[in-house]
């Protein structure tokens, strides 16, 4: 077992020793209960347990990535494909969530056709009835019960070459800190032409943006403090942009939904769109250049 580091009043520190692999097990562990305590109140229809069961999900897949080298076997390919199942789940009943809080705004209620709750009203109902079926399904189980045991002594775990056992063994700070560098470099670099981006474009760096943010957060509890850098300074601009990003998803949501509803054939397509895109990019592209700065202090 790895020791730990402890504080004069005996509360355990950060870890100063641990490995890769043992790294890696305690994050994964820690995603996936995020996923299996929400998952009763999920299949009830509780938007905050969907919102966490989803996070779960992006910070189990960001800590596979982020440790690929070691944990990408023949075994992850069928889990990620049961993530990806959850999450389109999962994504449905939350993108009527959020469009339905999003109406709720004045600046974008105007982009909204009269009568569009109804429509809502209806799509939520039946995204949460396959919500639920999916929730209380055997499959389910079958991937908590299959994740768990592959995190503890997957293949990834049990290969006896000598290149997979450095892989594990190497201290976690050093590998950490060499990761987040190539990681921020590479968020610096994609988001330099915000503006002239495609939507997928803009999409994926906003997946970019998330991943660090959520890695940063999760390393502190198994990382020492020395090898993240200055996380506690990049953290907040990070989320700023990914926020800005998600706006601009969550924009063009809203449009496309006001467009396929059967208010919006009745009543005719609000104007407005361009006008709030236009001011919601220039708010990501200013968030941008905070977290740039702050990359570089």
């Amino acid at each position: 077992m790895s020791r730990r580091s402890t504080k004069a009043n005996g509360v355990a520190a950060h870890p100063i020793d641990l490995d890769c692999a043992e790294a890696f097990r305690r994050i994964a562990t820690s995603c996936l209960a995020e996923i299996a305590a929400n998952r009763h109140g999920a299949s009830l229809g509780q938007a905050d347990a969907i919102h966490r069961m989803r996070v779960g999900i992006t910070r189990l897949r960001s800590a596979v990535t982020f440790f690929s080298a070691m944990t990408r076997d023949e075994a992850w390919p069928r889990l990620k494909s049961e993530l990806r199942w959850l999450n389109r789940s999962l994504g449905s009943a939350r993108d009527v969530d959020v469009v339905a809080q999003n109406i709720q705004r004045p600046r974008y209620r105007k982009l909204t056709a009269k009568g569009i709750e109804r429509d809502l009203d209806r799509r939520s109902k039946q995204s949460r009835r396959r919500l639920q079926r999916a929730l209380r399904s055997s499959r389910l189980q079958r991937f908590v019960t299959t994740a768990s045991a592959w995190i503890d002594g997957g293949p990834w775990a049990t290969r006896s070459d000598p290149r997979s056992d450095q892989q594990r063994r190497q201290p976690v700070g050093p590998y950490c800190e060499r990761k987040i560098a190539q990681w921020q470099a590479k968020l610096i670099h994609r988001g330099s032409d915000l503006a002239d981006m495609k939507e997928s474009q803009r999409h994926r760096l906003r997946i970019r943006a998330k991943r660090l943010r959520y890695m940063l957060e999760m390393l502190a509890s198994v990382c020492p403090e020395r090898h993240l850098g200055p996380s506690g300074k990049v953290t907040k601009p990070i989320k700023h942009l990914q926020r800005s990003l998600g706006d601009l998803g969550d924009l063009k949501r809203l449009r496309d939904w006001t467009k396929s509803s059967m208010a919006a054939r009745r009543e005719g397509q609000p104007h407005g769109y361009k006008r709030e895109k236009t001011l919601v990019l220039a708010d990501a592209a200013r968030a941008y250049r905070k977290m740039a700065r702050a990359f570089q202090h």
